[in-house]
């Protein structure tokens, strides 16, 4: 169990980190870049974006951190036979989902600032930048090649204007992928004897939702199609690497691989927050059959 003061300077951190996000999205200024006047892939027409800011919010945030609320809950009231003493069902309940959620949103929001520096830093046209623009320059036919560096946006939308300059990364699709990598991972420590077919298929899912994304933001004009590989590839190598080196050598939650133990009948018990295991005698055990169990209905 985390002591409050952990708690209070985890969630401060994950606090800061979004705001630090927030307000880079809010008051930062685009690098101001200049366009070739034959480049067509900047003047395609502006489209309302099939996959909003909010419902993206509701699908790669809201969604994922409800499954896993509703299954540490699940597996705490339901799914565990026994729990640590001293404790209730609700506390265990808590404690296994603030496990899980607190590195998904630290990893969300820094994923998210790490993008919003990007895009500031990149100033990348979005291929509907000369529509919401409509810069004060002539272009003549036969000069594709001349560089245009000093112009004006006499478009009266600055807000469209402004975000016709941010297309580098794909936030997106880099937070698509993040989040259904995220979740398909939890699922797959946290229910590896899960039937396997309906697993896999909601994983599939997951992926598949996270591609339709990144693929509506290039059909919608919104990004480049470089924009959205990149910001899929940055979403899903930030959750490993995020998985990999900051949960799983730290979180004692499901994110930790279960290791079968071969070695008989097993519990599971707490020493001073670590997990002890120790031959015991239960129902299920038989004389000297070697049983290969795993504590997955054993919450330490």
């Amino acid at each position: 169990m985390r002591s409050r003061r952990r708690v209070a300077v985890e969630v401060a951190t994950i606090a800061l980190v979004g705001l630090a996000a927030l307000s880079l999205n809010l008051f930062a200024k685009p690098f101001h870049r200049g366009f070739f006047c034959g480049d067509a892939t900047i003047r395609l027409p502006y489209r309302a974006a099939t996959i909003s800011e909010g419902t993206l919010l509701i699908t790669a945030v809201l969604v994922p951190s409800f499954i896993m609320l509703f299954a540490e809950a699940f597996t705490a009231f339901v799914g565990s036979p026994s729990i640590p003493s001293g404790s209730t069902r609700g506390s265990v309940a808590v404690s296994a989902s603030y496990c899980v959620l607190a590195p998904f949103w630290l990893g969300g929001v820094s994923l998210q600032l790490g993008l919003e520096a990007a895009k500031f830093t990149s100033g990348r046209m979005r291929p509907h930048f000369i529509d919401v623009c409509n810069p004060d320059v002539e272009c003549p036919p036969d000069e594709p090649l001349r560089y245009v560096e000093h112009y004006v946006c006499s478009g009266t939308d600055e807000d469209l204007i402004r975000e016709a300059r941010l297309s580098f990364p794909s936030a997106h699709s880099a937070l698509a992928f993040y989040s259904m990598a995220y979740l398909s991972y939890y699922l797959q420590c946290r229910f590896p004897r899960f039937w396997l077919f309906p697993r896999a298929a909601l994983q599939a899912f997951f992926f598949l939702a996270a591609a339709l994304t990144a693929i509506s933001r290039v059909s919608d004009n919104m990004h480049h199609w470089s924009d959205a590989a990149f910001g899929s590839a940055a979403g899903f190598l930030w959750c490993l690497i995020f998985v990999l080196f900051c949960v799983m050598d730290d979180y004692e939650s499901p994110l930790k691989r279960r290791k079968a133990l071969a070695n008989g009948c097993v519990t599971c018990t707490v020493d001073n927050g670590k997990k002890v295991y120790a031959p015991c005698v239960r129902s299920d055990c038989f004389g000297n059959q070697t049983t290969s169990v795993t504590n997955d209905n054993e919450i330490c």
